[in-house]
């Protein structure tokens, strides 16, 4: 969990065993996010596990966007809140320990929470788009560069992520940001912005990428004869000939 994966199906089916024993669960029970896998699925069919109803919640994309990105937890105390649904009395401070809020920059409603792009391995893939286009925007009174841009690195879809890196060696000083992979196939960046390093934005923008290895090319030459009826004489072209 501290690394962001799953819970393993032998957790969860072992949790799942323990707790149905209980005699609160002796006249029904609900199992909410469970089975999750063919695993734990399989698993609760071997215990002898009789599902009598399945409920499904259809939610829009875009009401779970909102819903997700809305969230806001306490750094100090870990109360939980919602900007819209369940925000605090005062605007940034906590109800119940009272901590002020940082300002941080906000990714603007307008632009896209997530892009793609497909490049060629070891192509340069510049995002200063992010900049550009204002994905962000900055605390009153401040501004972004890319030196205020950070980003987490993903190789497995999303499903766990690398550590937070900055943009602070740019290439010969560019003001550029600039990724590049060597190796063929699909790799999530996720974008923060920060004014200070230390309290980044709470929505992301987050860039797919799809990578794939720069064709082959095969060349071949044709010579023919000059005008005296013989091949021509260049080195070059006599080795290409043999």
């Amino acid at each position: 969990m501290d690394a962001g994966k799953l819970v393993p199906d032998e957790v969860i089916i072992g949790i799942i065993s323990e707790r149905l024993q209980e005699p609160d669960c002796a006249n029904g029970y609900i199992l909410d996010g469970v089975p999750r896998t063919i695993a734990q699925a399989e698993a609760i069919e071997t215990m002898g596990i009789r599902i009598d109803k399945v409920l499904e919640l259809s939610v829009a994309d875009d009401v779970i966007v909102e819903r997700m990105s809305g969230r806001r937890v306490c750094e100090k105390c870990g109360a939980s809140y919602h900007i819209v649904a369940v925000p605090p009395k005062a605007e940034g401070v906590c109800d119940v320990c009272g901590r002020k809020e940082v300002p941080v920059p906000t990714r603007k409603a307008d632009y896209p929470a997530e892009s793609e792009n497909t490049v060629m391995t070891g192509t340069a893939t510049c995002s200063a788009t992010c900049r550009r286009v204002r994905s962000f925007a900055p605390v009153d009174g401040q501004s972004l560069s890319y030196r205020n841009y950070y980003y987490q690195r993903s190789t497995d879809g999303g499903m766990t992520w690398g550590p937070m890196q900055d943009f602070s060696e740019a290439i010969f000083g560019m003001t550029t940001i600039q990724i590049t992979e060597l190796t063929e196939g699909e790799y999530h960046y996720r974008f923060y912005a920060s004014h200070d390093g230390v309290h980044f934005s709470k929505d992301t923008w987050t860039l797919k990428l799809h990578v794939e290895d720069v064709p082959t090319m095969d060349f071949t030459f044709y010579v023919g004869k000059d005008y005296t009826g013989a091949y021509p004489h260049h080195p070059a072209l006599q080795r290409v000939y043999r």
